[in-house]
């Protein structure tokens, strides 16, 4: 028998009364102009589901942030799951890589290493090999690592914008789509 999975957006969902809940988080920074999900989030939808499927986990609800920065936590789905896990109605929390969780090292640190195993959560980072029910000693040492890399690629980017911006203003050059009001 082919089973289809079917998945539910949090917001779309009463959680007050559910427990075992399994987290499927998606995020990307910018937004690709599509109407709906981007091509990103659909891509990401579907290899975490395989998950879901795979592992058999229960309850699956999806929780996206489209068109957010991950160096921010002030994200609504993340605060919501989040709000969840403390909750402790949150059994499993699937990301695609560490970085769609967020690029700020300390933070994804405090997740990682300190909330989720507090509350008793199983985080897998697909990607990144990551599993807390199949721990291992290179990811206690890799994890740090690559969340830090990850920080650090956001800034660099960051950088690299603004020199952009200010060498086309220092030319003379259009540096905003809107033309500035007032």
């Amino acid at each position: 028998m082919n089973r289809t999975l079917t998945i539910s957006d949090y917001r779309q969902v009463d959680t007050s009364k559910l427990s075992d809940i399994t987290v499927v988080y998606c995020r990307l920074s910018q937004d690709d102009g599509l109407d709906g999900d981007s091509n990103s989030i659909i891509n990401q939808k579907k290899i975490l589901l395989d998950v879901v499927t795979r592992e058999n986990l229960s309850n699956p609800i999806l929780f996206v942030d489209d068109g957010f920065s991950g160096t921010n936590f002030d994200r609504p789905a993340i605060s919501e799951a989040l709000r969840l896990v403390e909750n402790r109605q949150v059994s499993n929390f699937i990301v695609k890589d560490l970085s769609r969780l967020g690029r700020s090292y300390i933070k994804v640190g405090q997740l990682t290493e300190i909330t989720f195993p507090s509350f008793d959560v199983r985080f897998i980072a697909l990607n990144d090999g990551v599993d807390s029910n199949k721990p291992n000693e290179t990811n206690s040492i890799f994890l740090p690592i690559k969340s830090l890399m990850d920080e650090m690629y956001a800034a660099d980017t960051s950088k690299k914008i603004r020199a952009v911006v200010q060498a086309k203003a220092k030319a003379g050059e259009r540096v905003t789509t809107n033309p500035p009001y007032g």
